[in-house]
């Protein structure tokens, strides 16, 4: 029985550190990738409610932090770090969890701030350069016809407003968060199954010790 324990011990132990490299690598990779695709989606910067982003940031950096415990815990092998793994992981799970949460229902709250914040004189050039590239001008129906009365829309030639493309590159941009999102916590949800069956096999195997 002791050997079988030790077996499977080994076999979380074996998992932890492979996934934890895996994880490692792919939060630096996941935490570039949602940095520059926020900051190449010009609409970002007319939002000032960009919370998805900044919690998938901080999850990343809490996922890095975690999965550096989880090798120090390999190969030290001590009961504390088992514990603080532990904890972390739980906090970083919540935290993902809380990024889906916020993917799904914070896309129309990014729209009207878009909306609210659309003829800022702050963003005019992020404006343009949108109006141009999707060759339409306003946020909507009543800013096209405003922008095309003060003469400032980004295209000369405009025929529609930006709300469609506006919400299309938001609702992209939450998908590709959800997915990214979902398969880390999958990890992160088995690396967690992992560390609680670690944490009670070491302490099954002191109070064995302890009463041998």
């Amino acid at each position: 029985m002791g050997c079988c324990t030790n077996c499977c011990s080994n076999c979380a132990r074996f998992f932890i550190g492979t996934a934890s490299i895996a994880v490692l690598i792919c939060a630096v990779v996941a935490a570039v990738v949602v940095y520059k695709n926020q900051d190449d989606a010009n609409w970002s910067s007319i939002s000032t409610k960009n919370l998805p982003f900044v919690f998938i940031l901080v999850a990343m950096a809490l996922a890095v932090v975690t999965s550096v415990i989880g090798l120090l815990m390999i190969c030290c092998q001590k009961q504390c770090l088992n514990i603080t793994y532990l904890v972390l992981l739980i906090i970083v799970i919540l935290f993902e969890i809380a990024v889906i949460v916020l993917a799904f229902v914070y896309s129309d709250d990014i729209l009207d701030s878009i909306g609210d914040h659309w003829l800022d004189d702050s963003v005019n050039s992020t404006r343009r350069i949108f109006e141009e590239q999707f060759n339409c001008c306003g946020f909507n129906d009543a800013m096209l016809a405003e922008e095309q009365k003060l003469g400032i829309c980004g295209t000369k030639t405009p025929t529609k407003n930006c709300y469609k493309a506006i919400e299309d590159s938001v609702n992209k941009n939450m998908k590709q968060l959800q997915i990214a999102i979902i398969v880390m916590c999958v990890v992160e949800i088995i690396l967690l199954i992992s560390a609680i069956y670690l944490v009670c096999s070491s302490k099954s195997q002191v109070s064995g010790i302890q009463y041998g």
